[in-house]
């Protein structure tokens, strides 16, 4: 740990209201606030696919690497986990800059957990493909239609 991280965890520890005062919005109600310093567990985490583009090469505008995650059953930790995977990917692949997600899924009516803390990130980021609905949809590109749209479950017998 760093002199200045101690430092400022003894303020934050001692003094919370310091940093709500530089936080107007929430200042006013600013009083309840308790602060700690968890420690964030490593657990290995795999993602389901990653697909990188070739280099940029000239005056071609860079294409994004993109995660590829296939959830087919509800999860209501999905969309919680998705954010942490993400920013683990980008914080360990510095080379990565223009990035975006893909997520495969029967449909989304599935519950895939609360979407409030991490909206933003599921607005700009993530593109959801919805296999049930493609199935069905004769404007599909033919391979959205041949994609098992059922939870594995259904498809292999245990």
């Amino acid at each position: 740990m760093a002199a200045s991280d101690k430092l400022f965890y003894w303020v934050f520890q001692q003094h919370p209201d310091r940093i709500l005062e530089l936080l107007p919005d929430l200042a006013a109600g600013g009083g309840g606030y308790r602060f700690s310093a968890p420690v964030l567990k490593e657990r290995e985490r795999r993602l389901d696919g990653l697909l990188q583009p070739p280099d940029a090469i000239g005056e071609q505008p860079q294409q994004p690497a993109v995660t590829l995650e296939a959830q087919m059953q509800a999860n209501p930790g999905f969309l919680r986990r998705l954010y942490a995977e993400s920013a683990m990917l980008i914080e360990q692949e510095s080379q990565i800059e223009h990035w975006r997600v893909v997520v495969l899924c029967p449909n989304r009516r599935l519950n895939f957990g609360r979407p409030a803390a991490v909206a933003e990130f599921l607005r700009e980021r993530v593109q959801w493909i919805e296999l049930e609905p493609a199935a069905t949809d004769p404007t599909a590109p033919p391979s959205a239609q041949r994609w098992p749209a059922r939870p594995r479950s259904r498809i292999w017998p245990m």
